[in-house]
């Protein structure tokens, strides 16, 4: 089915070149790879954002670092994941809102190879198909495992991914998206396989280089092209002690360790479950306590349960450049939820 939304952009290879004439961003993306923090983990998300005031995205390529691992190749029309879109409808309103869900599909390599955002034969297509106001859209992803030698930003990536979007500025009568739909947020969930987080324990950068639009206008802006981040620690535990501190009155202290890639974490949300229910944030050490007194005697459980929100760590994360044209405008650390072990006291 034509792609009714997201028509291809031709920009190619030109992106490389305006690099070296780079202007002031238009915009601010923002690159989030969260799923399970496990090591080896097989269920990865990749959620890309703006704010409703920047320039639409006329291209976006997303680099996964290396020690990534997966199956991207499949059958044509085998489900690979989800995706959720939310979309700002110029058209509209520059308040109107617009969600798109569907399924992250498997298409044929050799049935798009003439296309103008990313022409040949690449290692896999995948399909994003939404529906949007009842309307059933196909956007292309094209997804060449490794990056190509041609492409100096990717040097060293296992995995890049190309999509290109119609411009919302102008009408559909001369190839529009429809709406003046502009992405303001997009989430793939891959299913488990698909993406698998590295073995070994660390910190992984994930980077994204997204051309905007001119506002206004139908034409890619190649000057303003920056680049975004995702950190991705891993892995991320939370682990739990107890200690009966006080046998006659009862008081268990219950302590817990958050750590990400072999560091600690503070400000995590730490919520104690189990016989008793409280919940606090971690100190600067990553730990948390909680004192629980009980009125009776007996065999008590305990468990933890950790999360954190995507962090903004720009100043740290965007501190070496990729390239010394190529403007890093943000940086930001994965989401998480984590669990601890159950815990077994009796007092």
């Amino acid at each position: 089915m034509p792609n009714a939304l997201l028509r291809l952009a031709v920009i190619g290879c030109g992106v490389c070149a305006a690099l070296a004439v780079a202007a002031p961003a238009l915009a601010t993306p923002k690159l989030i790879v969260g799923g399970l923090s496990g090591q080896g983990s097989s269920q990865v998300s990749i959620q890309f954002t703006e704010a409703p005031a920047d320039a639409a995205p006329a291209r976006i390529v997303i680099y996964a670092p290396a020690g990534y691992t997966g199956t991207v190749t499949a059958t044509p029309n085998t489900v690979l994941g989800t995706v959720h879109a939310d979309l700002q409808a110029l058209a509209i309103s520059p308040d109107a809102i617009i969600q798109a869900d569907g399924q992250i599909l498997a298409a044929d390599p050799a049935a798009n190879v003439n296309n103008a955002c990313a022409p040949g034969m690449h290692t896999a297509v995948w399909v994003l198909r939404v529906t949007v106001s009842g309307q059933t859209i196909n956007v292309p992803v094209y997804i060449d495992a490794p990056a190509p030698a041609s492409d100096p930003l990717g040097v060293g990536a296992p995995l890049r991914m190309i999509m290109c979007f119609s411009s919302p500025y102008v009408g559909t009568e001369v190839g529009g998206a429809p709406f003046g739909a502009k992405i303001i947020n997009a989430e793939l969930k891959m299913n488990q396989g698909t993406l698998v987080t590295p073995a070994a324990r660390g910190s992984y950068v994930w980077r994204t280089v997204v051309t905007p639009y001119n506002v206004g206008g139908a034409l890619p802006n190649a000057a303003s092209t920056v680049e975004a981040r995702a950190l991705v620690r891993t892995p991320t535990t939370v682990s739990i002690t107890t200690k009966v501190t006080n046998k006659k009155k009862r008081i268990v202290r219950v302590t817990g360790l958050v750590r990400s890639g072999g560091s600690n974490v503070s400000g995590a949300t730490v919520r104690l479950t189990g016989s008793a229910k409280k919940s606090a944030r971690s100190n600067a050490r990553g730990t948390v306590t909680f004192l629980v007194k009980f009125k009776k005697k007996g065999r008590y459980a305990f468990k933890l349960a950790a999360t954190a929100a995507p962090l903004d760590v720009t100043a740290q994360g965007c501190a070496t450049p990729t390239s010394p044209a190529l403007r890093c405008v943000s940086a930001t650390a994965n989401p998480f939820a984590v669990a601890s072990r159950t815990v077994r006291v009796r007092v």
